[in-house]
């Protein structure tokens, strides 16, 4: 008796998450890449230097939460460059401190962008001479794509506002459409510094994460997970 309760128990479980998945209404995250321009010639990583954190607990003489916000600027920092140093090889890698972006859109790059090994032994560059180039960081989008799961065609063309929902690579299977963020991932805008793409994490997972390509700190909502190879074999591929 008891074993056939929870029998029963089981398989209603199972049915409402077949349900749920076959829902019209099932929403997943899913990556996107939308390169106006082509594929990029250079990219440029915008390392986080964690400025607003270091100042306010500066401000308030707070030695010990500032050393812990400079330990992990410093760590994230070195991670980043060391996951695309180690796994991003489409073309070349260069990087600079988020507090320089206005000079970056400036395109002023003398004594801002730099290429290193280790991220205390900067080498600034005199000259960038690429025209399509990309950039890029870690963090949260502006915009992100969901993945709408379907088995027919969705008729965009009814109404206007659907068909402004829908993203044009709609296919018998899936529909993607335009939703909040929802986690940090590879944040990737063209030159203009408008988005054109997201890799997000397909699992979120807490607690530590320390490596030579990847860190998580302990103390603050500071992280940088290791996406340069995903983006590598995307560039490499079809995008």
């Amino acid at each position: 008796m008891k074993n056939n309760v929870q029998s029963k128990i089981i398989n209603k479980i199972a049915v409402v998450c077949i349900i749920i998945l076959l829902s019209p209404d099932h929403l997943l995250a899913r990556d996107y890449m939308k390169p106006k321009g082509g594929k990029p010639q250079a990219i440029l990583v915008m390392l986080r230097s964690e400025s607003n954190k270091i100042k306010y607990f500066t401000d308030r003489k707070d030695s010990t939460r500032l050393n812990w916000a400079l330990d992990d600027a410093a760590n994230v920092a070195q991670a980043t460059v060391n996951d695309f140093n180690k796994n991003f090889d489409f073309c070349p890698v260069y990087f600079f401190i988020d507090t320089d972006l206005h000079y970056v859109k400036e395109k002023q790059f003398k004594n801002v962008v730099f290429a290193c090994s280790e991220f205390k032994d900067r080498k600034f560059i005199e000259k960038f001479n690429y025209q399509n180039y990309w950039i890029i960081f870690y963090g949260k989008p502006e915009t992100m794509y969901k993945v709408r799961a379907h088995a027919k065609h969705c008729n965009a063309a009814d109404s206007k506002d659907q068909a402004s929902k829908y993203d044009i690579r709609t296919t018998s299977l899936f529909q993607t459409e335009i939703a909040e963020p929802w986690g940090e991932g590879l944040i990737i805008n063209d030159w203009r510094f408008d988005q054109i793409g997201y890799l997000c994490q397909k699992v979120v997972k807490g607690g530590p994460l320390k490596s030579y390509i990847a860190y998580r700190s302990d103390h603050f909502d500071i992280e940088y997970v290791n996406f340069a190879q995903r983006l590598n074999w995307r560039l490499s591929g079809q995008m």
